[in-house]
């Protein structure tokens, strides 16, 4: 039941990489949507390297973080800091999408994340 809270998602996901792409939910997996209920983006950067991570819904994964396809937030960690961003709202990815996280090689992988929580949509 939705009763205007804001909630937590049935499933808990933490995807961390450097340099990589990380899938949340692959699209085979997504068959009436997902509702990202709450997320982090997690990226710390280098002294020399600024840190770029992407959370991606399409229907192949990003090619890494400069990508063209459908990104649903980005963050980004100047030279030299770290950051920790919180999207403030819920977030509906259609049937046949896949979820990605992605992040340049600024930093370790456990430094670069996307900790999330969703729901997978059920048929009415």
């Amino acid at each position: 039941m939705d009763n205007g809270y804001n909630r937590a998602g049935t499933f808990f996901q933490t995807a961390s990489v450097s340099n990589a792409v990380a899938a949340i939910v692959l699209p085979t997996n997504n068959l009436y949507g997902i509702i990202i209920r709450t997320c982090t983006l997690v990226l710390t950067s280098t002294s020399t390297v600024a840190a770029v991570g992407t959370l991606v819904a399409d229907t192949v994964a990003p090619t890494g973080v400069a990508t063209t396809q459908r990104v649903i937030a980005i963050a980004v960690s100047p030279i030299g800091s770290s950051i920790s961003q919180i999207i403030p709202y819920q977030i509906f990815v259609a049937p046949g999408l896949g979820l990605w996280w992605s992040a340049n090689a600024a930093a370790p992988s456990s430094a670069n994340s996307a900790v999330l929580t969703y729901d997978l949509v059920q048929p009415a």
